[in-house]
């Protein structure tokens, strides 16, 4: 799967987490990116992750969306992905349920404030 074929796949997970936790990003400019290049894809079979270098040397996971156990599954896609980049480390940002699905295949958590209006 590649090319329109991995974004139309790929596009409906992206939009959820932009809903949950970005709503204010619009998914064109996650195309964009994809499409120039910035970013990166990596599918699995019910879920996707959009992946970017970052200049620090580091692969930063900007988006995942679908289920926990297939996001889960394709971690070491993502990890291949930034040891064959010469990077130093894997990120993401999310909120606090992530570090704690992911805490026992080797992710920590990482501070952060989460800002609450209203």
């Amino acid at each position: 799967m590649g090319g329109p074929e991995l974004w139309d796949f790929s596009e409906k997970y992206f939009q959820m987490a932009l809903d949950r936790a970005d709503p204010e990003t619009p998914i064109d400019v996650i195309r964009r990116d994809v499409e120039s290049g910035a970013a990166r894809i990596v599918p699995g079979q019910k879920s996707a992750c959009l992946v970017y270098l970052v200049y620090s040397k580091m692969l930063h996971v900007r988006l995942a969306g679908g289920e926990m156990d297939d996001l889960r599954a394709i971690e070491p896609t993502v990890e291949l992905m930034a040891r064959r980049e010469g990077c130093s480390a894997v990120t993401a940002l999310g909120r606090s349920g992530w570090g704690r699905a992911l805490r026992d295949i080797g992710w920590t958590s990482m501070a952060y404030k989460e800002l609450r209006y209203g």
